[in-house]
């Protein structure tokens, strides 16, 4: 009986014997909203379709899967051009917060591109701090 779950692990572990997909998706997002942070990758998981809008919303519910993946989206909406001051590094920032691999290696990957690739940057000096930051973040 649903009305006798109080704890976010309790719904997180109804989520993983539930048939209905609906249904488990909803307990995962329940048990995340309470603060238990492994049903984040179960929430992620279920967004089977890749819908932008869900993607959008579960970035900034701060689902790591999905703060990369809005991430990216916003890169390249940029055209791929790096920027200190573009959203989607905010966005990686909150998926290695949350100690998620893919955000780190994109924020990595972003630092790189922007000491490499952009004219303020463009000399030999700042291509090495950029090498030299990008490597410290890894």
């Amino acid at each position: 009986n649903q009305g006798m779950l109080y704890s976010a692990k309790e719904f997180y572990a109804m989520g993983l014997f539930e048939r209905d997909a609906d249904k488990r998706h909803k307990f995962y997002k329940r048990s995340f909203y309470a603060g238990y942070e492994p049903a984040a990758n179960k929430i992620w998981e279920s967004n089977i379709n890749n819908d932008n809008k869900y993607i959008k919303k579960l970035a900034f519910d701060l689902v790591p899967g999905a703060c990369v993946a809005y991430g990216d989206k916003l890169w390249n909406d940029d055209n791929g051009q790096p920027n200190l001051n573009s959203p989607c590094l905010r966005f990686y920032k909150f998926a290695s917060a949350q100690n998620y691999i893919p955000g780190v290696e994109r924020i990595a990957e972003f630092i790189y591109q922007v000491y490499t690739h952009s004219k303020p940057y463009h000399n030999e000096h700042s291509r090495f701090v950029g090498c030299f930051f990008a490597f410290h973040v890894l």
